[in-house]
């Protein structure tokens, strides 16, 4: 979610243990942006990050590290990992803003920033990540809430499943059915 990614600070990141903790939210209000508790109890979770995505955040980690250093005393050091060039936060929908431009100047399909999770859940299922893994992930108060939100892709698996099942089961008979072809 975009006000989670804009509230992690340095130390929500387990560099050892290779997750993120997501403990926080950016929301707009009519005051400006401010930082709110989660909504839900499911909603605060580790999530095991990737070594790729682990190496680009301590190299992230190191130009703010610089920044900090020239900038001295006008650093606004909150610790956010999602900051401006002089640590101050950046508004979600200035985010959402320069996410549309980024899309622009790379020639790429024009989608919103909260697509983004939509895509990584459905991949989640179609590589055969377990429901229940996937629903934890993305911060779901049930299973059934992914379920329902994605039942889309779980259709989608259903030729997968049959062909796993014909390759595992009837693959392994000789016979008549071996002869009969896929639709």
């Amino acid at each position: 979610r975009r006000g989670e990614l804009l509230a992690l600070r340095w130390q929500d990141v387990n560099f050892e243990g290779l997750n993120v903790t997501i403990r926080n939210n950016l929301v707009k209000t009519s005051q400006g942006s401010i930082f709110k508790d989660l909504k839900t109890e499911s909603s605060y979770r580790s999530i095991d990050i990737p070594l790729g995505l682990l190496k680009l955040l301590k190299e992230h980690k190191s130009r703010q590290e610089i920044a900090k250093q020239t900038l001295g005393g006008c650093y606004k050091d909150d610790g956010l990992i999602c900051c401006n060039q002089d640590g101050a936060l950046i508004p979600p929908c200035y985010f959402t803003r320069k996410f549309i431009k980024f899309l622009k100047k790379h020639g790429l399909k024009i989608i919103r920033l909260h697509d983004l999770r939509h895509t990584n859940a459905t991949l989640m299922l179609k590589y055969g990540i377990p429901a229940k893994i996937a629903s934890k992930r993305l911060g779901h108060s049930s299973v059934g809430i992914t379920l329902d939100l994605y039942s889309h892709v779980v259709g989608d698996m259903q030729r997968e499943v049959a062909d796993k099942i014909d390759e595992g089961v009837f693959g392994k008979l000789s016979g008549p059915c071996q002869d009969i072809k896929k639709p």
